[in-house]
């Protein structure tokens, strides 16, 4: 009861839907349930802080109660939750126009925003990677956070969500590209230094492919002045030359279709 409520229930936060739907997880048949925020942060894919920040929304519009919850020696425990079914949302909730039914629930389906919320939980996943990561010279991170989850960025995340698996081969993908120095800015290559990773290139099917196969690994291990790894003139050479042999291949297939000699 408490997970199909949660599904169907129109919330104008994906991330905070995700939340919602992972303690309904725990629920009992009165709604109630006592999940730790580490564990939220770990089965939806996000930071601790976000986590804490999508319970105290959901608390303040009233969708859930919290209490909180004490050990015999005074140390504080998991809180305990209690979700509001009677809860009905406001009138043009998002922008968009309202259906009353029973329990507050509104079209559409709970699938669709479910799938939002996954979104919504990957692009926080990378800001909060991107926040771990040890800051730079400038007292920044070394990459830039994703600040518009435009139309076309949520397409392309819900294709790499689907390539992956998920949000756990998403959280992968994100440890991957932590781990590798050159996607990071500290590889080689006088003139290219400002060089590195957003999440548009982990958006592209092209990049996220490669990285996932490990094409990637190496960049920026070495010492370039004593030739132990790559510059960044050859890592934008290889990543040139691997795109026109991609073209070469597309031209081809074209002319095959068309039924058209060979290149």
């Amino acid at each position: 009861h408490a997970m199909s409520w949660a599904l169907a229930l129109r919330v104008p936060n994906a991330g905070e839907k995700l939340t919602l739907i992972a303690i309904c997880n725990y629920a009992d048949e009165r709604g109630t349930c006592y999940p730790g925020q580490e564990r939220l942060s770990q089965e939806t894919s996000q930071g601790v802080r976000t986590v804490q920040r999508h319970i105290k929304s959901l608390e303040k519009s009233g969708i859930i109660r919290r209490e909180k919850r004490f050990l015999r020696n005074g140390d504080r425990t998991s809180d305990r939750f209690i979700l509001n079914f009677d809860y009905s949302p406001p009138a043009n909730l998002a922008g968009e126009p309202s259906v009353n039914t029973p329990n507050g629930v509104l079209e559409p389906s709970g699938y669709h925003c479910f799938l939002q919320a996954e979104i919504d939980a990957a692009f926080d996943a990378y800001n909060d990677m991107v926040q771990r990561l040890p800051i730079n010279a400038n007292g920044k991170p070394p990459i830039p956070l994703c600040r518009k989850r435009t139309t076309t960025r949520r397409r392309s995340m819900k294709a790499r969500l689907k390539d992956c698996g998920g949000l756990e081969g998403w959280g992968a993908a994100l440890e991957k590209l932590a781990s590798i120095p050159g996607l990071l800015g500290a590889c080689g290559g006088e003139g290219h230094e400002s060089w590195r990773a957003d999440i548009d290139f982990l958006l592209s099917e092209q990049k996220f492919t490669r990285l996932m196969e490990g094409k990637y690994d190496n960049w920026g291990r070495g010492s370039p002045k004593n030739g132990d790894g790559p510059t960044m003139d050859d890592l934008r050479q290889a990543a040139a030359e691997a795109d026109r042999r991609e073209k070469e291949t597309a031209d081809y297939r074209f002319y095959a279709n068309a039924g058209g000699s060979s290149l």
